[in-house]
């Protein structure tokens, strides 16, 4: 697990147990905001929640079962009326203390309660704003000192105190952006990957009018351009769904987008306060707000599901196609209405586990031209030759022969299929199957990366590798697994008998969300003479992990 501390004084690198040490710095902020308006007493016309279903979104989720979602930002007033009873708790980083109390006197001062009333606000209780998720339970992470400024180690221990299971949240909302982070911020990152932790993370926007440095593929920001399929790169998108000219973009390293033009949140002004703003800042929270609700509708999914979830069910918008890597924005109403399934099989079985909801699914097995599969009952079947038009998510043309099968999947059952090839005087093929959703611009449902029998099929992809015999022919009989003949060592795992290891590791747990404020993640500031900088401390090697 990560850890971090903050240690000042003597030469700190002389210390046995450490396995890195890093300059701290204050975090040189890229705009996520834009612009604000004249503070009004009320929220009026809630474009945005209109634009994104709110209401068909409620009548099946709001938030109650909902993983907790972490805020990190510059300070919080968690006194406004709307965010009564959506607090697990909180932490201020900078001070060390249990409150996260707004900076009044940094750059940000509104910014963390803003986006706050955009995840939860309430939304029966006719003031302020409604949130997306106006039930969800939300864990307020103060990132910067009194004096508003905001230190990488702050957030380097935030998010290891997530990684770790200090604070309970399966979710996390940073709407803040750097160019140049230290190495431990990169593997704080990392850490919630292996902790099953979504990050939901602002684009940033245009420094200039030029905006000449929009495009984070070429010019990455973070943690939106950091490595990890656990997470989300949100632009920001006018009424409509247009594109905010400027918003950052990048077809490789941002993911959608979602409204962020002249959006109304709650302020820190006072308890009853609010205000018009603009950025991608407030687009990410929306995206974060959607994750947590596909997560509450569909509690099976893994966290890495979720993202590709939320990236595949996208509305297409011609304005963000080459602009984001989905093509589109946020459309929390498809989110919660797509399959996701898990393909894997064995010998001639095709096993197909949908964790979401009900939808149609296409298999494509490539196999050899001279080859006919038999059609299971309620299968929709043709065969396809080379270069076929085929029109899927990553799979237009076919790359080789094959045979193309739609199927209706039932919301979180499990559907088996026996193949059989149709010539029963042949001998057995071997064909590939991968599971497709054609939802929107993505293809969900790869087949599990640690099933033996993955390998990459005809278009490059990973695929179930399958035996199929002649029709009326049973596949041949697994062989038994041969028993060890050798003693366990001396101190090894228990055995169950049979010379076999039955311990087996412990699934990891997420702690329960709690009202009780927790301890400050994992150690306290030290006081060690001699060393005036601010150190980073790293007890533990933590793992990058590609995006997919």
């Amino acid at each position: 697990m990560p850890a971090a501390c903050i240690v000042t004084g003597a030469d700190v690198r002389a210390l046995p147990f450490l396995a890195d040490v890093q300059q701290d710095s204050v975090m040189t902020q890229a705009p996520t905001f834009r612009r604000f308006s004249v503070s009004t007493a009320d929220c009026g016309q809630l474009w945005d929640l209109n634009e994104l279903g709110a209401e068909s979104v409620w009548a099946s989720v709001k938030g109650d079962q909902a993983p907790v979602i972490a805020v990190m930002d510059s300070g919080f007033r968690t006194a406004q009326p709307d965010l009564a009873g959506r607090l697990s708790g909180q932490w201020d980083y900078g001070e060390n203390d249990g409150v996260a109390n707004v900076a009044w006197a940094g750059a940000l001062p509104h910014h963390g309660t803003f986006i706050m009333g955009l995840i939860a606000a309430k939304n029966d209780n006719n003031t302020g704003r409604a949130g997306l998720a106006p039930n969800a339970r939300l864990f307020a992470q103060k990132i910067a000192d009194d004096d508003g400024a905001l230190y990488f180690s702050y957030a380097i221990n935030a998010l290891a105190a997530i990684a770790d299971g200090t604070v309970s949240a399966r979710v996390v909302s940073y709407s803040l952006s750097s160019a140049n982070p230290p190495k431990a911020f990169h593997d704080a990152i990392a850490a919630l990957d292996d902790a099953g932790v979504v990050l939901v993370a602002a684009a940033s926007n245009c420094i200039d009018a030029h905006c000449h440095d929009a495009d984070n593929d070429a010019d990455p920001l973070y943690p939106a351009s950091s490595d990890g399929a656990h997470i989300l790169s949100v632009a920001s998108s006018t009424s409509g769904g247009g594109f905010n000219s400027y918003s950052h973009y990048g077809q490789e390293s941002v993911d959608l987008a979602a409204p962020g033009v002249d959006v109304c949140s709650l302020s820190a002004a006072n308890d009853n306060s609010t205000f018009t703003a603009s950025g991608t800042s407030y687009a990410a929270p929306l995206v974060a707000a959607a994750v947590a609700l596909a997560w509450e509708a569909h509690p099976n999914l893994t966290h890495r599901e979720v993202v590709r979830l939320v990236k595949a069910s996208a509305k297409p918008n011609k304005a963000w196609e080459g602009r984001v890597l989905s093509g589109g924005v946020l459309d929390p109403v498809s989110a919660l209405a797509t399959p996701m399934p898990r393909a894997s099989g064995k010998d001639a079985t095709l096993t197909i586990e949908n964790v979401a909801a009900a939808g149609k699914a296409s298999i494509v097995f490539f196999h050899d031209g001279g080859v006919e599969l038999e059609r299971p009952s309620g299968v929709t079947a043709r065969p396809f030759l080379k270069n076929e038009v085929l029109g899927l998510p990553g799979l237009s043309r076919a790359p080789g022969p094959g045979t193309l099968w739609t199927v209706d999947l039932d919301a979180h059952a499990t559907a088996s299929f026996t193949l059989a090839r149709k010539d029963p005087g042949g001998k057995s093929a071997t064909v590939s199957a991968r599971v497709l959703v054609k939802a929107q611009a993505l293809a969900l449902g790869a087949p599990k990366s640690s099933d033996p029998s993955v390998q990459d099929d005809a278009s490059g992809q990973p695929a179930l590798v399958l035996k199929v015999p002649p029709l009326g022919v049973p596949p041949p009989p697994e062989k038994p697994a041969e028993k060890p003949t050798l003693e366990s060592p001396r101190g090894a795992e228990s055995s169950n008998g049979q010379g076999e290891a039955s311990a087996q590791k412990p699934a990891a747990t997420t702690p329960a969300a709690s009202d009780e404020t927790p301890a400050p993640h994992g150690c306290h500031a030290l006081d060690l003479p001699g060393v005036a900088p601010l150190a980073v401390l790293l007890f533990f090697s933590l793992r990058r992990r590609r995006r997919s």
